[in-house]
């Protein structure tokens, strides 16, 4: 639970050694970088030139972007359900990545596959004109006279129109009233009427309104010839067209070699884009460069080693972060607890004064992801199916911990389903007699118990956050607010855990025990007492009434110090009258505290708080609210193993057909079962993972933590479709 301790490092060297420097943090990957352009510096243009590279090397990361996208617009996708979710990655050894990188031959690939986008393009854009053009000719094949002869002359006109087949009726019929002495040769039909519409020529403007009415649409032929001749003519244009694009997608093709160091190339380029941009972070003179960054303690020999070429070079200064800097956060934990390191990062890394919980929300997760899903045979599904991709697939470090956080929980929901007698979904009846014994709750004939135990664990989880804030608090040596809040608020919720369990044990389930009947009656005294004194610790009066104590026995104004006596005697008087019984004491409170408001501001400041601290002393009727949330395990829990009993139930309705005296009904049963069973785990999977996390965000997480912290993100190279390995 640990945050790893940093160091503050400051580098000044000559400009000349720059460049070796930038290189060599860069492939050790163990320095962050702390951006000093805003500090103030002698006049120098190499900031200006770092960024104008910088902007070259974006122009040349897209165009390698350009070229892999055009050639992935060719190549078959990758078969198989695996690579169509999951990017493929490749392993390569730090050297042979810079040799790559380095020996890089790009610019006539670019070209290349510049002027074969133009040629595809060009071509696509014939090959859709051709073929609409075929559309519009096709329907007037039937006709025997060339285009060319189908023209207006000064007595009579002629036009070439479709129309919709659907309102052909409507509009030739309309074409009576508009120009009684109109002639049509319907030439072809499909969804649009290819017609021939003759006319006197003085009837133009009639024709050309009754068009627009009806939606009759012009058209105009593409050639004078005849539609047949047009229609070959255009078709082979298009199978010529059709040719040559073929022939240049098998040139693109061809190019589909280099695809590989193509992604390479582009991570080369995007670590020396990283680089140029740290560059532009450094302050300097034209002379010298300065740059300062955090390292992790525990890695300084590593930074060492990086910089040993240029150690006589250099000033390295290495320093522990100053009361006001804020030094990055490396979260360090033990193996087993590495997974969960990806749920406590998801909701944000703490900062670096804070406690790390993720070995103790790791441990909690499990134990909730094992309850919410609650099945054996789904737990070692689960399992094996993670560590199966795990091993199968290239994966980063981020995507190893995902796979090993779910492997993990189905072994948790193994355990569970075991002590609970769940198997897909199976009656305990006809399970084995060894796995019978295993049983230690059954959550349907138990549900009562069942509910208790998962808020009895809630309320240790709330509990233990509580505890947590009270130790973080003693560590960074905030004793008050360690005493007066953090202390008391835990012993109140003890207490009322203890008086909640005294009286289920003893009434709800009668089990009639010493023990329990000690801790119903210790908690509930426990509790009264744990409340009052979180009213006035937590609220300020106790530290006001022990202020003004000590105002009123040290030398000062005597005004002052009879105020300050006299709220500590009223406090004293007050509390005797509550706890001592005689006659009138009631009004003997009033006058009191009356009287001490009126004369005395100490107790005036000491009254507020203490209405300040019962109103804290309400809200943690939100401890209650707390505890009641993780009655969604049980339902849970519940809901996956009746989900899969009645699945079971569908398959054992037709499991007995046979046909022929073939056994058809157990392939019948298997073919509704695995599908069911399946979409079963997969949407208890999801509720097994969001429903803990929930718990641990809201409930646990909400009693101590701060989070808030910036993630250690050091300057390396970050790959997105490599993985890199030291040789």
């Amino acid at each position: 639970m640990a945050v790893a301790p940093m160091k503050k490092v400051v580098l000044v060297g000559h400009r000349s050694l720059q460049a070796g420097v930038t290189a060599k943090l860069q492939e050790s990957g163990v320095l962050e970088i702390i951006d000093l352009s805003g500090e103030k510096e002698a006049p120098d243009d190499r900031r200006e030139l770092a960024l104008r590279r910088s902007e070259q090397l974006r122009q040349e990361v897209s165009k390698v972007v350009f070229v892999r996208s055009f050639l992935a617009r060719f190549t078959p996708p990758p078969t198989g359900v695996l690579p169509g979710l999951l990017p493929a990655r490749r392993v390569m050894d730090r050297a042979r990545f810079i040799q790559i990188g380095q020996q890089r031959d790009f610019e006539s690939i670019y070209q290349r596959a510049g002027e074969l986008d133009k040629e595809i393009s060009d071509c696509d854009t014939g090959i859709a004109e051709r073929t609409a053009q075929i559309d519009q000719v096709r329907p007037w094949c039937d006709l025997d006279v060339p285009f060319g002869q189908i023209v207006s002359s000064e007595q009579v006109g002629m036009v070439l129109a479709f129309i919709d087949e659907r309102e052909a009726r409507r509009v030739l019929a309309s074409l009576r009233e508009a120009c009684s002495r109109a002639d049509v040769t319907i030439v072809g039909t499909g969804e649009r009427t290819a017609l021939v519409v003759i006319y006197p020529a003085r009837h133009r403007r009639d024709i050309v309104s009754w068009m627009e009415e009806g939606g009759v649409e012009e058209w105009r032929p593409p050639a004078p010839g005849l539609p047949a001749a047009e229609l070959e003519r255009l078709e082979q244009e298009k199978t010529r067209l059709s040719r040559q694009r073929d022939e240049f997608v098998a040139a693109v093709l061809s190019l589909e070699r280099y695809s590989s160091d193509l992604k390479v190339l582009e991570d080369w380029l995007g670590g020396q884009l990283r680089r140029h941009e740290v560059e532009a972070q450094f302050a300097g003179t034209p002379a010298a460069f300065a740059l300062s960054g955090w390292v992790e303690t525990a890695k300084i020999s590593e930074l060492q080693a990086a910089l040993a070429p240029f150690q006589e070079k250099l000033d390295i200064s290495i320093s522990d972060p100053g009361p006001r800097e804020v030094a990055p956060t490396v979260l360090k934990n033990p193996r087993w607890a590495k997974p969960f390191e990806v749920l406590t990062e998801l909701y944000g890394v703490p900062n670096y004064h804070e406690l790390d919980p993720t070995p103790l929300m790791g441990l909690f997760f499990l134990l909730f992801f094992g309850i919410s899903l609650g099945d054996a045979g789904y737990g070692i599904v689960l399992a094996v199916f993670c560590l199966w991709l795990k091993a199968r697939l290239v994966l980063t470090n981020v995507g190893e911990r995902w796979f090993e956080l779910f492997a993990m929980g189905g072994f948790s929901a193994v355990l569970i389903g075991i002590s609970t007698g769940s198997y897909f979904g199976l009656p305990k009846e006809i399970l084995p007699a060894p796995m019978q014994s295993l049983i230690i709750l059954e959550p349907l004939s138990q549900a009562l118990i069942f509910l208790l135990l998962t808020l009895a664990i809630g309320a240790v989880h709330v509990l233990l956050g509580m505890a947590l804030e009270f130790k973080d608090n003693l560590r960074r040596h905030r004793l008050q607010r360690a005493f007066a809040n953090d202390l008391p608020r835990f012993v109140v919720g003890l207490a009322a855990t203890m008086t909640a369990v005294g009286w289920t044990m003893l009434v709800v389930l009668g089990v009639a025990s010493p023990v329990f009947s000690w801790m119903q009656n210790f908690g509930l005294s426990l509790l009264g007492v744990s409340a009052l004194a979180y009213m006035f610790l937590s609220g300020g009066s106790l530290s006001r009434l022990i202020e003004a104590a000590g105002i009123a026995f040290r030398p000062g104004s005597r005004r002052e110090r009879v105020e300050s006596a006299a709220a500590v005697a009223a406090a004293v008087l007050i509390g005797g009258a509550i706890v001592i019984a005689f006659p009138n004491r009631w009004l003997v409170i009033l006058v009191v505290l009356s009287a001490a408001l009126v004369f005395s501001r100490h107790f005036r400041f000491a009254f507020a708080g203490a209405g300040a601290g019962l109103y804290n002393l309400y809200g943690m009727t939100r401890f209650l609210n707390d505890v009641l949330s993780y009655s969604r395990l049980m339902a849970l829990g519940l809901s996956t193993f009746l989900i899969g009993f009645v699945i079971n139930i569908l398959a054992g309705l037709v499991a007995g057909i046979s046909l022929w005296g073939l056994p058809v009904g157990i392939l019948l049963a298997l073919a509704i079962a695995i599908p069911l069973h399946v979409a079963n785990l997969a949407i208890n999977l999801l509720s097994a993972f969001v429903h803990p996390l929930r718990l641990q965000f809201v409930e646990f997480f909400s009693q101590f933590y701060e989070g808030g912290g910036g993630a250690f993100t050091p300057f390396r190279f970050e790959t997105e479709h490599l993985v890199l390995k030291e040789e």
